[in-house]
């Protein structure tokens, strides 16, 4: 979340946390293969008409933000203001779920999306630019 505004983000290098060990011990088949199309399908089940994830979200995004508006000691937050970035955020969280499973027009996998965000997780560049407390190297 960012520090003066209630959206939130991610500001590491790499989209999600997947180790060099964990890169290793999953072998590059199961990763390009079975990993990435069981988060295309994970994604794909999530943002379906029938689950409405935005509406399970709101419950868990609106605790973070009570959160962050108490700990930045904002006083007269309105019951509109917090609805507000829980939409917002709940909408985002959405829309990034929805780009892992969307179909592709042209001649690249289905998974590419996935294959793609697995590149920079695994990206010695990228993992070497992370904090040196977010451990890349577990």
């Amino acid at each position: 979340m960012a520090a003066n505004n209630a959206v939130f983000h991610n500001n590491e290098p790499v989209p999600f946390r997947l180790t060099p060990n964990i890169h290793s011990l999953m072998g590059p088949i199961s990763v390009e293969g079975v990993f990435s199309c069981a988060v295309m399908a994970i994604a794909r089940c999530l943002t379906g008409p029938e689950f409405d994830l935005e509406q399970h979200l709101s419950l868990f995004v609106r605790d973070e933000m009570i959160f962050w508006f108490t700990q930045q000691h904002r006083s007269g937050m309105g019951e509109q203001q917090i609805r507000e970035k829980v939409d917002l955020n709940s909408e985002i969280i959405v829309r990034r779920a929805a780009s892992l499973c969307s179909a592709n027009t042209s001649n690249i996998p289905a998974n590419q999306t996935v294959i793609d965000l697995i590149s920079k997780a695994v990206n010695p560049a990228n993992l070497a630019a992370t904090d040196h407390l977010w451990m890349p190297y577990l």
